[in-house]
């Protein structure tokens, strides 16, 4: 059974820097894939490379653990997860699958847990080229995406298609598949490689005009914008390569894209313009946006580290960033560059993180970030710039 325990001075440490400091580890008996934090902040769920899904007490909480097994013969990741708000007394999370399959859990803080929904998602041949070997073929699930209203949610995954599902519906999602899709149109409204991470425009949770506003990032080297009421994007932009699930960030205050650098060795990240609506006589000018607004360079003194990880504080004023080769996770203030905290010396590269606002502490808040197999808990004070030396 997978443990919860504090950090012991036989372990070799990873190193903090600045005004974070690690409070808690989650050893794991797999590799862990993907970490989020329950709105509540008192479980981490936790998407391990052998499929199974942990929920975890945070700190302090009395909560029961609770592990989501597989069938015997399912072993494939869990790639991707997804908290629903509770609106009753039922709490729920949405996990997607590299086997293809979406499950929706119901879970209670007793340990209760129930599959409330199951379904897989079959591989889609937009082209209209059949199977071979006659052989059903599922969709390698990589990654998804709630909406503002928590009524939907966006999947992306091997088979390049976006698909949106309603919640309460049945599990038959519609697939945004182009009317006419040819791979030699000059402004192409979808993606033709792997689609590697999708996220909805947080403006929606208030303004009803953003609600079905979402982006993805895919191994084709485009980020592109779309309405879930639309069977094609309404906008692309190319040069960057996001790899992971965590890679693409909306910052709602200043209506911009932040894409995590995959290939790149000399850039940290880049900044686009988040692009809303696809306005017919602007529409070829805004496809081909080849260059950034901006680019956040890496340290020039540090090795290159090739990034999965972007994501930002719960106020909006620190950035945070993790990847592999220079295993690490940093933070740096969004508005100065500056660097907030650094945690280096770590075994393995960082692909996935989730960040919450610390109960005890409304000026801290607390990162969570996968390393292999572990969960660490980085409880970061911005008021004080030497927190890693405190108590």
């Amino acid at each position: 059974m997978t443990t919860a325990e504090r950090h012991s001075s036989s372990d070799v440490e990873p190193t903090c820097m600045g005004s974070g400091k690690l409070i808690h580890t989650f050893a794991l008996t797999s590799e862990a894939l993907t970490v989020r934090l329950a709105p509540e902040k008192d479980y981490c769920a936790i998407g391990q490379c052998d499929g199974c899904l942990l929920l975890l007490p945070m700190p302090n909480k009395r909560n029961k653990c609770v592990r989501l097994e597989l069938r015997a013969d399912e072993g494939l990741p869990c790639t991707d997860l997804a908290f629903i708000p509770r609106r009753s007394e039922f709490r729920r999370l949405i996990s997607v699958y590299a086997s293809g399959f979406i499950r929706i859990w119901q879970f209670s803080e007793t340990g209760k847990v129930s599959l409330w929904k199951n379904w897989r998602e079959i591989e889609a041949k937009p082209d209209g080229e059949g199977d071979d070997d006659g052989v059903t073929k599922y969709n390698q699930i990589l990654c998804l995406g709630l909406s503002p209203d928590n009524k939907r949610f966006v999947t992306g995954g091997s088979d390049t298609i976006v698909r949106v599902y309603d919640i309460l519906g049945h599990g038959t999602g519609r697939l945004l598949i182009p009317s006419i899709r040819t791979d030699n149109t000059v402004a192409q409204n979808f993606h033709t490689n792997r689609v590697t991470s999708v996220v909805y425009h947080p403006r929606g949770v208030k303004d009803v005009a953003f609600a079905h506003i979402f982006f993805s990032a895919s191994w084709d080297g485009t980020v592109q914008g779309w309405d879930d009421r639309t069977c094609g994007s309404l906008w692309q932009c190319a040069g960057t390569n996001v790899a992971g699930s965590d890679g693409l960030y909306v910052d709602s205050i200043r209506n911009l894209l932040i894409s995590g650098s995959f290939k790149h060795d000399k850039v940290l990240s880049q900044v686009w313009q988040a692009r809303t609506f696809g306005d017919p006589e602007n529409r070829n000018s805004m496809i081909n946006i080849d260059k950034p607004l901006s680019t956040i360079w890496q340290d020039a003194n540090s090795p290159p580290v090739q990034i999965y990880v972007v994501r930002a504080t719960p106020d909006n004023e620190f950035l945070i960033f993790g990847g592999t080769n220079c295993n690490m996770i940093k933070l740096i203030q969004s508005a100065t560059m500056r660097q907030l905290a650094l945690v280096t010396n770590l075994p393995v590269g960082v692909y996935s993180a989730d960040t919450c606002v610390d109960v005890t502490d409304k000026k801290r808040f607390l990162v969570s970030f996968t390393n292999g197999k572990k969960v660490y808990l980085l409880l970061v004070d911005p008021r004080h710039p030497n927190f890693n030396e405190a108590p």
